[in-house]
């Protein structure tokens, strides 16, 4: 199954895809199901699974929290079995979670978190190399469609370096055109939070990218620069590259006088 395991709703902002649309831009795309992960809370699970139902459609719901290490998305098993977010953690509002209990209170729930867009420079508490001294991280996701190939490609080198599996998401925010160019593939099927936790934990999940990313605003494709071939071929003589400054009439390029063996 081709899952995208980031994704954003209304829970997490005004103006941002309902789930509707979010559904519907999935199977528009090909998927076979999303996992809301908005921030700081955790989505209406009885609406979520309704909508999943009369779509024919896998939504699962985790969360994305904001940690002083970073974000990371958390799964567990019985999403409605939780209090509200704030509560579950403990918070005052507007305040950071603190990595540490965030881990322990997943782990006391059994389920798992995801060290999400890592390298991500734009915010202030991404951990990047640094992750590497976290504990509690079951995957990491390497491929996100809203960050530079080089951040996804240093998250992807993080984490074959600690021997964590890759995941892949959208990211989400405000427009569905991410939808579809990053995802991840789960090996089997996938019914339930507590299966994709399983499939994780089985490292059975690889990250995905599918399609091309969509231009921001009038940005233009870059050009490719010919190369003058034939230019360069010229400038090569029995494998050596023919420098006219070698030969020029500087005083650093004169060849010195041989000296006569006495």
């Amino acid at each position: 199954m081709i899952i995208d395991i980031h994704t954003h709703s209304l829970n997490t902002s005004d103006g941002y895809p309902s789930v509707e649309e979010l559904v519907k831009a999935a199977k528009e795309k090909g998927l076979d199901g999303i996992c809301l992960t908005d921030t700081n809370c955790i989505a209406d699970v009885k609406q979520a699974r309704t909508i999943a139902h009369d779509n024919d459609f896998l939504v699962l719901v985790g969360f994305e929290a904001y940690t002083n290490c970073g974000h990371f998305l958390g799964f567990v098993p019985q999403p409605e079995a939780l209090p509200p977010y704030a509560e579950w953690l403990g918070l005052s509002a507007g305040e950071l979670v603190d990595f540490n209990k965030l881990s322990l209170t997943v782990k006391n729930a059994n389920g798992v978190l995801i060290a999400a867009c890592p390298y991500d420079r734009s915010l202030e508490s991404s951990p990047c190399d640094s992750l590497v001294n976290l504990k509690g991280i079951s995957a990491v996701e390497v491929v996100c469609s809203t960050l530079p190939t080089l951040a996804n490609e240093m998250a992807e080198e993080l984490a074959a370096g600690v021997g964590l599996p890759g995941v892949g998401g959208s990211n989400i925010h405000g427009t569905t055109e991410e939808m579809g160019i990053a995802a991840t593939l789960v090996r089997g099927p996938v019914e339930s939070e507590k299966d994709l936790i399983d499939r994780i934990l089985s490292y059975d999940v690889w990250p995905v990218s599918i399609g091309k990313k969509p231009l921001i605003g009038n940005a233009q494709p870059r050009k490719e620069r010919p190369r003058n071939t034939s230019s360069y071929r010229s400038n090569r003589r029995d494998g050596r590259r023919s420098d006219s400054r070698r030969h020029s009439g500087s005083s650093d390029n004169k060849r010195r006088p041989r000296r006569e063996k006495t």
